[in-house]
């Protein structure tokens, strides 16, 4: 028995000394599915990836502005007051923070599949909306944790994206009080962040209490 032990850990340890030389090679095996090489895959699919990451969303916006507005002419270059103004700066704003969000709500999802309420829904008949809805209601507060958290994020961000849309937004004016040393209006910007951060926190976790009441008997 012992014998046969040691004789699978054996072979363990030359598999496991066998990778690690691929590796060191640049070898990382081939992939069961697409029966390419997994560094080749992994190469292809960085590629976007990578450079989603590293475009930022001022460079974004430009970009928005490039083709809808000078070359389609669908909005203005420079536009303030109407809903219409809104739609640039707040596709720009909601790009980086929606993509964490549709991944975390896609990963939540498919956790709540397995969960012992969804299978014995299952099995008494449920099905459609209505047990999807119950789905994604469980699924939704770390979601809503996390938006709320990326409020920060939002204006800290704005300023930038104001000044790419000539938007005269809080961000800009909290900028310029800096730049100006204007020590009131400091002040006054850092408290209304302070505010918005506390009242974020507070409508965050009085939705996720209302779409999941176990949350509070948790605390």
């Amino acid at each position: 028995m012992y014998c046969t032990i040691i004789k699978q850990y054996i072979q363990l340890i030359k598999q496991y000394r066998k990778y690690i030389k691929g590796v060191l090679k640049g070898n990382l095996g081939t992939s069961l599915v697409t029966n390419n090489l997994v560094s080749q895959d992994i190469g292809t699919k960085m590629k976007p990836t990578i450079l989603g990451i590293s475009v930022p969303n001022f460079w974004f916006g430009y970009i928005l502005l490039l083709c809808l507005s000078v070359k389609l002419s669908i909005f203005k270059v420079v536009d303030y007051g109407t809903m219409k103004s809104l739609i640039l700066p707040s596709f720009t704003f909601a790009l980086p923070v929606a993509s964490s969000l549709i991944r975390i709500l896609r990963s939540d999802i498919i956790s709540e599949f397995g969960k012992d309420y969804y299978i014995y829904a299952k099995a008494r008949g449920i099905k459609g909306k209505k047990l999807i809805a119950h789905v994604i209601r469980n699924a939704l507060p770390p979601v809503i944790t996390m938006f709320f958290q990326n409020v920060g994020f939002l204006i800290g961000g704005s300023a930038i994206i104001e000044s790419v849309f000539s938007w005269p937004g809080f961000g800009g004016y909290f900028v310029k009080a800096i730049l100006e040393r204007d020590l009131p209006a400091i002040s006054g910007c850092v408290l209304a962040i302070a505010i918005i951060f506390v009242f974020c926190n507070w409508l965050s976790n009085t939705l996720s209490v209302k779409l999941n009441p176990i949350i509070a008997r948790r605390e």
